[in-house]
């Protein structure tokens, strides 16, 4: 062999232990994939736009911890919106008595991060709300509530907020930000780690009917009796009975996986 060949194998050789540990390092990484629902739940409230799905968690090679979990969701017309986890259920027991009613008990949790093992999988119901929505309904409820205690501190009626530009200004775009309009919805589903992973690419689709449109939009109009109970029940003295908690209408579209 001539110098340079020898000098070209030299070269080559010092990239072998590099090599060998990018292929250990990918590996050794957690795999995890995600088992959606046959169905999702879909709704609109003062929360915004919400999709909550159960899941199936799944990881193998070894465990991963789940910091992040998005939806990045597109209308049949383009339109896009991006919903974050807000919260986790988890069935902890079912329990049916003698005459067959079925009581369940659930466990909700704060999404801070999920770990999931190799040796089990975990089942959990994702709560998602339109992250751009909730900043600004939190900007605007953040208002309402600064100038209630304006009013307060002036020994003023807690029925003065109903008349403030703040509290038109919370209503108002809570009702002009319905957004589930009859047709196809694709989902995608991404996920974060404390560090790096394999995720398995999940999309999935839905469709909305007229009829499932229409219920959710009815919500639009329990709008205003929602933000009014709620601001009596926490600044107005008024008890559960006389300012009730306003229960929002569903709808349950089956996924399609695409």
């Amino acid at each position: 062999m001539k110098l340079t060949d020898w000098l070209a194998l030299i070269g080559a050789a010092a990239w072998v232990p590099q090599l060998v540990t990018w292929v250990i390092s990918f590996f050794s990484r957690s795999k995890v994939v995600v088992f959606p629902a046959a169905t999702a739940e879909i709704c609109y409230g003062s929360f915004g736009s919400a999709i909550n799905i159960g899941f199936v968690f799944s990881a193998s090679q070894k465990a991963a911890l789940i910091t992040g979990f998005a939806l990045q969701v597109t209308r049949s017309d383009g339109a896009r919106k991006e919903f974050t986890w807000t919260g986790l259920n988890e069935t902890i027991s079912e329990i049916t008595d003698a005459y067959g009613n079925k009581q369940i008990v659930k466990r909700a949790q704060i999404p801070v991060a999920l770990k999931v093992g190799t040796d089990d999988v975990k089942d959990k119901m994702v709560l998602t709300l339109d992250d751009e929505y909730s900043k600004e309904n939190d900007r605007l409820s953040i208002a309402v509530v600064s100038r209630i205690d304006t009013i307060r501190s002036g020994s003023g009626s807690i029925e003065e907020i109903f008349r403030t530009q703040e509290y038109r200004d919370l209503l108002q775009f809570r009702k002009r930000n319905f957004w589930w309009i009859p047709g196809g919805y694709r989902i995608e589903i991404s996920v974060s780690s404390a560090s790096p992973i394999i995720f398995q690419r999940n999309i999935f689709a839905l469709e909305l009917s007229s009829i499932d449109s229409d219920r959710l939009r009815s919500n639009v109009d329990l709008l205003e009796s929602d933000a009014r109970n709620a601001i009596m029940r926490n600044f107005g003295q008024k008890s559960l009975e006389e300012a009730p908690l306003v229960v929002p209408v569903n709808a349950y579209p089956r996924l399609v996986r695409n």
